[in-house]
Order: C-alpha cells, then sequence, then structure tokens
C-alpha cells in the first residue's frame, strides 16, 4: 500500500462524513474536501489534513454535514437492445458506494432498443430488480428491488432522457467498484512525467 492510500485509509477511518455505510469513501465525502489538482487521492488527502467544509448545523441535520451531501443518490446509463425480447444493461454511479454494473432481460420495444440517462433520489444495492421504463425524451423508470432482499425489496423510482421506448425488465445489479477501489487504480496508474 502506498503512503497515499495508506492517508486515504486513515481519512476513511476517521471522518463520519466521509465515509459511507461500509467505510467506503463516498462522492460526497470526497466534494467536501478540497485539493490541488483533479486526482481523487488529492481530495483523500485533504479530509485527512482537516480541510473538511461543514455548514452550520440545524434540526434535521445536527451535524452540519449531510447539507453538503447530493440530493440525489445515483444515476443510472441503460441501454435495452431487442426485438421484442432482448437484453438490458448498464453503469449505476451510486454516490455513497461507487460504480455498479448491471445485466438482465427483458421485453424491449420498439426494436432495435432504447437508451437513457436517469437518476434517483432512492438508493440502490446489490440483487436482483424488476422495472418498467418509458421515454420519450423524458425518461421515467419505476420498479422494485432488491427482489432477493431479506424484505423483497422497495420501490424505486428514476427520472432523466431518453430514447424512444418501453421497457419491461428483470436485471441483476452487481456489487461494483467502491471509491476506494477507484481511488487505488487512479493511484496506481504510472504516468510518463511522473
Amino acid at each position: 500500500m502506498g503512503p497515499r492510500l495508506a492517508k486515504a485509509e486513515a481519512a476513511i477511518k476517521t471522518d463520519p462524513g466521509f465515509a459511507g455505510p461500509r467505510g467506503q469513501p463516498t462522492l460526497s465525502g470526497l466534494l467536501k474536501c478540497t485539493g490541488s489538482n483533479l486526482r481523487p487521492s488529492a481530495a483523500v488527502m485533504g479530509c485527512s489534513e482537516g480541510t473538511v467544509k461543514s455548514t452550520p448545523p440545524s434540526r434535521n441535520d445536527p451535524s452540519g454535514m449531510k447539507s453538503q451531501a447530493l440530493a440525489v443518490h445515483y444515476c443510472d446509463a441503460n441501454i435495452s437492445l431487442g426485438l421484442g425480447g432482448g437484453v438490458t444493461g448498464g453503469l449505476i454511479w451510486d454516490w455513497d458506494y461507487g460504480f455498479r454494473p448491471y445485466l438482465g432481460f427483458g421485453v424491449v420495444l420498439p426494436p432495435p432498443g432504447s437508451a437513457s440517462v436517469t437518476c434517483s433520489f432512492d438508493e440502490v444495492s446489490p440483487g436482483w430488480y424488476v422495472a418498467v421504463q418509458g421515454a420519450y425524451g423524458i425518461a421515467v423508470q419505476g420498479g422494485k428491488g432488491p427482489l432477493n432482499s431479506a424484505s423483497g425489496g422497495d420501490y424505486y423510482l428514476e427520472g432523466g432522457i431518453g430514447t424512444p421506448g418501453v421497457n419491461v425488465t428483470v436485471f441483476d445489479v452487481f456489487e461494483g467498484w467502491t471509491y476506494r477501489d477507484v481511488v487505488k487504480f487512479v493511484n496506481d496508474i504510472k504516468f510518463p512525467w511522473e
């Protein structure tokens, strides 16, 4: 483990406003920090050096940290392809976790399929989901999941933009890559000028 990643690990463990539910760095945590360049390690190191920004406490936010968090919990880039029956897949950018790919199948109309970018105020976790999506410039998707959770899942709603189409799909959201994975990957890149 390099010194930058070790410093990031220390920041995650000591700053509850930076860490997500499993101790991984969150986007809202990264956005609260300052750094001298755009590499995630700069923001991470900024947290460990005590440059976390916060707002005054309020009744709904006693710590003063939640108001810095984003209201949208995730955005979803989706492509569905098929001739009636088809496949769906995409990538979810989960603010509190990282990136979650998904893949599934269902009814895709009209052929050859549709594409959309939608966002949600709800939360997403790994597992099987069922969804209905309609788009004609404006895209709306609603569904339930994860179906394989103890509670049978929660309903969710997404809104955004998309190409014309109607899809009824079942898909599996995978664990994906945490921000910690992404920061480690970026820190391990060896640039020719370094």
